[in-house]
């Protein structure tokens, strides 16, 4: 059983965090969408509190046996990288779970990886195998928060040096199992099926995110009926944790359309309209009230609450692992056939 918290009540959302960091990276975004819906957040196998498991898994499998057990009928999901992988996955083998996807710069299994993201995930290999665990924490920082052409001056260095207790976190689990990444796909023929697809579905990459993303971001867009792709100014991998007022539903009075617009191609937009484009895909299910809300900048007393054992989430229902996970990070020599756990 995943670890994950669960709070608020109204129409259901699932947050799947990407592969670098766990599910604390929704920490910006908790406030708002626990007050008025029933919110889920959940660390996938070999992050945060879900260690690895001996034998084989699927995440999507895993995501499905916690909605189930939560009582979940309809949901909008909402995956980064990794997580918007396993979204995908779940949309297609449960379509009548799924009420809309939000996908932030999504994996897709079967992608040919630039040399940049594949020299980023040799690197990584390298320094875990030399037991510099250090080397390769940075080494994500650098790929996934900083963005390829940007330095860490760019970024806050408060949220940088969160992600980097995220992620060291991470490889503690991974390398203390001691056993190679056996995840599975639930959806072995993702990029085949992706037509089938058929909730509004938005897509966002940031624009100093890795190429890879962007591509990947048009494909499904092109591919699904009813989806749109936004390029976000001014952020990489995780905009929910780098720039998390991109997130924030400023802009709900502006999204009462039923579906969203045909995919026409890459658009680049203002952090206003970010917004906007999110809250279109989740007022199918969502709806909600303006809520303003401000966000931690380091993990403070959510830092304090999440790491010690016991697992103690705010007051709130938790659910213990039994275990799971894989290394983490970018994209190792396993996930490059697996379709990416960034």
């Amino acid at each position: 059983m995943l670890s994950y918290d669960v709070a608020g009540d109204g129409p259901d959302v699932v947050l799947l965090h990407p592969g670098i960091g766990d599910r604390r990276m929704w920490d910006c975004q908790w406030p708002w969408l626990t007050a008025d819906h029933r919110t889920v957040r959940c660390d996938l196998r070999g992050f945060g509190q879900s260690p690895v498991p001996p034998e084989p898994y699927q995440s999507a499998g895993d995501v499905l046996e916690l909605v189930d057990r939560l009582g979940i009928e309809r949901a909008v999901l909402v995956g980064g990288s990794l997580g918007g992988r396993v979204a995908l996955e779940v949309a297609v083998a449960r379509s009548a779970l799924v009420a809309g996807l939000v996908l932030v710069s999504p994996a897709l299994p079967g992608h040919a990886w630039s040399e940049d993201v594949s020299s980023f995930g040799d690197a990584e290999d390298e320094a875990l195998d030399a037991g510099d665990v250090d080397a390769a924490v940075e080494l994500n920082l650098k790929m996934w928060f900083d963005g390829p052409g940007r330095t860490s001056a760019a970024v806050d260095p408060i949220r940088r040096a969160s992600v980097a207790v995220m992620q060291r976190r991470a490889f503690e689990l991974q390398r203390a199992a001691d056993t190679e990444d056996m995840e599975e796909l639930l959806v072995p023929d993702l990029p085949e099926r992706l037509a089938e697809i058929t909730v509004a579905t938005v897509i966002l990459v940031g624009e100093h995110d890795a190429s890879d993303f962007w591509a990947i971001g048009e494909q499904i867009a092109a591919t699904l009926s009813n989806a749109q792709f936004h390029l976000l100014a001014g952020t990489a991998h995780v905009p929910y944790y780098e720039r998390p007022e991109v997130f924030r539903p400023r802009a709900r009075d502006r999204a009462r359309r039923s579906d969203l617009r045909p995919y026409r191609g890459r658009v680049a937009l203002s952090a206003g309209r970010h917004v906007t484009a999110m809250a279109i895909v989740t007022r199918v299910a969502v709806g909600g009230r303006r809520r303003s809300d401000t966000c931690p900048r380091q993990f403070g007393v959510h830092q304090a609450r999440y790491f010690p054992q016991p697992y103690f989430t705010h007051g709130r229902r938790s659910g213990y692992p039994t275990g799971s996970g894989t290394r983490s990070g970018g994209v190792s020599s396993v996930s490059r056939t697996t379709g990416g756990r960034a």
